[in-house]
């Protein structure tokens, strides 16, 4: 109880960092253009640096290694599994739209969960977000990106080199070789991999401010949506996580999974907005819409999920 209760303070406070990023939009302080430039910083810069400074600042150990071997088997997965459901959503005439299938396919793993692991369990932690982020990027900048508008016609050179993808290989490869990372540099990326949570809000409460809330929160699609979201995916990851901790009963594998759970559980991804800002998507409003509900509805479903999966553990 003591932890969802921290989980839902922490979730609160990422919504009120969009509050501010809404104010400042409402007022004109940081415009529609503007908001775009941070969603360059955050998804260039801060998540890279986020996950090569947690790989750097652990040491390695077997059993770390195969806490990471076991929650890459079980994210790839639960992708497998998200995938499927994805295509018997979009199936017939009201199927779930290109926009609406990313949204609900990709969360908030790095934006919002990354901020949260790094506050109740520390920065080390972090470390255990990355087989989920793995998954989870190769298909978000080959498939999600797709379906937002981006580029067709990808390489795996171009894959490699995402963002998100880019600074879990780098710092997977320092983590295996134990090759130091040099403090002033350990410190920059600490500090900007902290400013990922911040930068995601602030740019979620940005495009926010531009919507008509009163339309948004009166469609009854964007709630079937948010339910895919938050309720029916986060419960077939139970079906894979529950047996996994039982099969592996470690308190670190506990953990781990719990980690695990926390990013399949989160709303959907700001990156997904962000990339539609990047490939000028007609439908930026809506899928920032949303994101928006689901970043206001994970306030109660993230806890909920939570202190279910630990119960049945």
């Amino acid at each position: 109880m003591e932890f969802s209760f921290l989980l839902f303070q922490q979730i609160v406070s990422m919504v009120l960092m969009a509050l501010a990023g809404y104010v400042m939009g409402k007022k004109g302080l940081v415009t529609q253009e503007q908001s775009r430039v941070l969603s360059c910083v955050c998804v260039y810069l801060a998540v890279p640096c986020s996950m090569i400074y947690s790989f750097s600042s652990n040491q390695r150990d077997p059993s770390k290694l195969f806490n990471l071997g076991v929650g890459l088997a079980c994210a790839a997965l639960l992708h497998l599994i998200y995938l499927a459901a994805n295509w018997l959503l979009s199936r017939g005439e009201r199927g779930l739209e290109a926009e609406e299938q990313a949204s609900v396919l990709y969360n908030n793993c790095g934006n919002l969960i990354m901020p949260i692991v790094q506050n109740l369990f520390g920065m080390e932690y972090v470390l255990y977000t990355s087989p989920y982020l793995l998954v989870q990027n190769l298909l978000l900048w080959t498939h999600g990106q797709r379906l937002m508008g981006g580029e067709r016609d990808l390489t795996v050179r171009k894959v490699l080199t995402t963002p998100g993808l880019f600074g879990i290989l780098v710092g997977l490869l320092l983590f295996l070789t134990g090759i130091p990372v040099p403090g002033p540099a350990a410190s920059a990326m600490q500090a900007m991999g902290s400013c990922m949570g911040p930068l995601s809000m602030l740019v979620t409460g940005v495009v926010m401010s531009s919507l008509d809330l009163g339309q948004v929160f009166r469609g009854r699609r964007i709630y079937a949506v948010s339910a895919f979201r938050l309720v029916l995916l986060p419960l077939l990851s139970l079906l894979v996580l529950l047996p996994a901790a039982r099969l592996w009963p470690s308190e670190d594998t506990v953990g781990m999974l719990t980690i695990l759970l926390l990013g399949a559980v989160g709303p959907s991804a700001s990156v997904i907005t962000q990339m539609a800002q990047l490939y000028h998507n007609p439908k930026v409003g809506y899928v920032s819409s949303i994101n928006v509900v689901t970043t206001l509805a994970c306030v109660v479903t993230i806890p909920l999920m939570t202190m279910l999966f630990l119960a049945l553990t």
